[in-house]
């Protein structure tokens, strides 16, 4: 087990709300420490509440290259 000090959070922007989902955009909130491999600088946040016990969660790369895009 490793102790990662001093690891950077990330900060939301345009954080948009409805009655059933959370979007934002995040953005690292210091130098990466690449602890676990490469830091993305910038990513997307987006939560839907799907009932009173269920949420659905997505964290994703704002920026994807084509090479890289899943189907």
């Amino acid at each position: 087990m490793s102790i990662v000090i001093n690891s950077p959070s990330y900060k939301a922007a345009d954080v948009a709300t409805t009655d059933i989902t959370v979007t934002a955009d995040l953005t690292l909130a210091g130098p990466a420490c690449n602890a676990y491999g490469n830091e993305i600088s910038d990513l997307v946040l987006e939560v839907q509440y799907q009932n009173d016990a269920q949420i659905n969660v997505k964290i994703y790369p704002k920026f994807v290259v084509p090479t890289n895009r899943s189907m």
